[in-house]
């Protein structure tokens, strides 16, 4: 498998892990990378979970494959690269680092030896001004990820790295006692929560649970309302279950948001015309 030369395609995306890890006190023992494909609404998505010690959490998503390069290759190959990572040095999500190659955001690791993972070429861009040379990269974010998850590119970086430190160390999470909470800040923790309700409500279709998922995808939205992507699956999953009315008012809700990308237009639109996906 030639990962090296996957990156600049792959939609891949870590989720921030809050909630469940804020109880740990320390760094978790015990650390596997899951991938799996899901089925939802037509599409396919594959998916890296990490277990740590007794915790499960989705912390990757990817959204497009290549005639060479499946769902299930591509996720097995992000487990891979983090696994490969983790096994070199436990403490290696203390040294995420964002960097550039080209016009693509990815997360790299500084200083780990004897890992699998790609090194970054010699032209990235490394933002705290680190060597290409002393970092691999693990995970790359792309356009059609962040619109998945109601973020910008530029914001992913962020994200990625939180996402990761948040897990392996859940005490990082916390905040002092009687800090006070900004609106900027109330803001991204809401929408992390929308995130995982629409996480959940595409674990829900890929087990059949229509009316399941679209309580997720609604949950969602009453977190975050511009949230478009959880509006359109909102869509997707009411025009399933028979509700096309409803399914068409929430597509011309999609086809309004002047923040929502061509694809996801092309799908609302395909909802008002009476198109199954």
């Amino acid at each position: 498998m030639r990962i090296a030369r996957t990156w600049w395609a792959a939609g891949w995306l870590l989720v921030v892990a809050q909630g469940s890890f804020a109880a740990a006190q320390s760094p978790a023992q015990s650390v596997t990378f899951e991938p799996a494909v899901l089925a939802v609404g037509g599409r396919k998505v594959g998916i890296v979970n990490m277990r740590a010690d007794a915790m499960r959490r989705r912390v990757a998503e990817i959204w497009s494959e290549s005639s060479r390069w499946s769902f299930d290759a591509r996720s097995r190959t992000v487990a891979e690269r983090l696994t490969s990572v983790h096994e070199s040095s436990e403490t290696w999500w203390r040294r995420l680092v964002s960097a550039r190659i080209g016009d693509v955001t990815v997360v790299a690791v500084k200083g780990v030896s004897g890992s699998t993972a790609p090194r970054l070429p010699d032209t990235a861009r490394v933002a705290d001004g680190t060597s290409p040379r002393e970092c691999v990269y693990v995970i790359t974010a792309d356009k059609k990820a962040a619109s998945e998850f109601g973020l910008s590119p530029s914001a992913l970086t962020k994200h990625l790295i939180a996402a990761i430190q948040n897990g392996m160390e859940p005490q990082r999470v916390g905040r002092r006692s009687g800090a006070r909470v900004t609106a900027a800040e109330a803001k991204a923790a809401k929408h992390e929560a929308a995130i995982r309700s629409k996480q959940a409500g595409d674990e829900a279709w890929n087990d059949g649970d229509l009316v399941g998922a679209a309580d997720r995808y609604r949950e969602a939205l009453g977190l975050s309302p511009t949230y478009v992507a959880a509006r359109l699956a909102l869509a997707l999953a009411l025009a399933a279950t028979g509700d096309r009315v409803s399914a068409k008012a929430e597509a011309r809700r999609v086809l309004s948001d002047p923040s929502a990308t061509a694809e996801q237009r092309k799908a609302a639109s395909g909802i008002l015309a009476g198109k199954r996906r």
